[in-house]
């Protein structure tokens, strides 16, 4: 996977329960290694941001959690 490249945070991600999960994303950091407690992984066929509570043994590809800003531009066009 393209490090950088942004990945929604799962519905069951481990997400704290005060931020929304509309803010964050989970960043590919380019690794593809087994995750230890506490890191954030992406996975899935619709690859989603986990967070490990638990060392696990199976190789993903390795994630960091971003908060992320969402800017909506509109231009105002006059028609004469």
């Amino acid at each position: 996977m393209k490090k950088g490249r942004l990945f929604p945070v799962a519905p069951d991600g481990v997400m704290e329960r005060s931020y929304p999960a509309r803010w964050y994303r989970v960043e590919s950091t380019g690794e593809y290694r087994p995750p230890r407690k506490g890191e954030w992984y992406i996975s899935g066929a619709i690859p989603e941001g986990y967070k490990t509570e638990n060392d696990l043994t199976v190789k993903h590809q390795i994630g960091r959690l971003v908060e992320v800003k969402t800017e909506v531009i509109h231009t105002v066009v006059k028609y004469c």
